[in-house]
């Protein structure tokens, strides 16, 4: 199921969430640059969540991490 993108958050909302943690020296030009960092930060996560991270099917899960953590854990000190 695809998830609709999260509205974006304006400068305005970050001016007032920032008055309402008591953040009230906060100007517009960087309220505007949080909103904007803010947006671009959830697009990136979103779109690393539809890409498939793994090859493996979720049931062999246990395995793949076991398997990854033999290698990490014999890897280092016998060169392979």
């Amino acid at each position: 199921m695809t998830m609709p993108p999260p509205a974006p958050l304006s400068p305005d909302a970050v001016l007032e969430l920032a008055r309402l943690e008591g953040y009230s020296h906060l100007d517009p030009d960087t309220a505007a640059r949080i909103a904007t960092g803010a947006a671009n930060a959830v697009r990136a996560v979103t779109e690393s969540v539809r890409e498939s991270l793994f090859e493996v099917e979720p049931a062999d899960y246990l395995a793949e991490l076991e398997r990854l953590a033999d290698e990490t854990v014999t890897a280092p000190w016998t060169g392979r």
